[in-house]
């Protein structure tokens, strides 16, 4: 059985935008679905898949393709973009499929809102100072082993 698309994606080499259009698959979207496009520079792909895993922490969450930037250099423009388009195609097609994440806010203002996308970056400062504190005993612990080591 052949794969469907549930995301094609557009970019336009000229302004750098790209363009999400949704494909219809029964089962895999929720009901809010609808036909629409959308358009989505690579950083607000990056602002969505943050929010999700602040959101969805302990959940498996489908990684986020990278910028590549040294691939980008090596690469023809041309291929680059093709895939690029085509890991971000796969990206979309994994979170609407996903069980929990189909249905989340984000994934739908993401794929629905017209215009700039409406979800700033987050900056939990409690969170993030949480996770700072949590991690700072292991660096500490691996600073003193250095020292002892030398």
């Amino acid at each position: 059985m052949k794969d469907k698309k549930l995301a094609t994606i557009l970019h336009n080499k000229d302004t750098g935008k790209t363009v999400a259009k949704p494909s219809p698959d029964e089962g895999a979207l929720p009901l809010w679905y609808s036909d629409f496009r959308v358009r989505r520079r690579f950083k607000d792909v990056v602002i969505l898949s943050d929010r999700l895993n602040e959101s969805y922490r302990g959940l498996f969450i489908p990684p986020r393709p990278d910028k590549s930037i040294v691939v980008s250099q090596v690469m023809q423009k041309q291929d680059f973009v093709e895939q690029r388009t085509l890991a971000l195609e796969k990206y979309l097609k994994k979170l609407t499929e996903h069980p929990m994440i189909k249905k989340s806010d984000e994934l739908r203002v993401f794929l629905t809102v017209q215009g700039r996308m409406p979800l700033p970056p987050s900056i939990n400062v409690a969170s993030r100072m949480l996770d700072g504190a949590a991690r700072l005993p292991k660096q500490l612990l691996r600073e003193s082993r250095s020292m002892i080591e030398l």
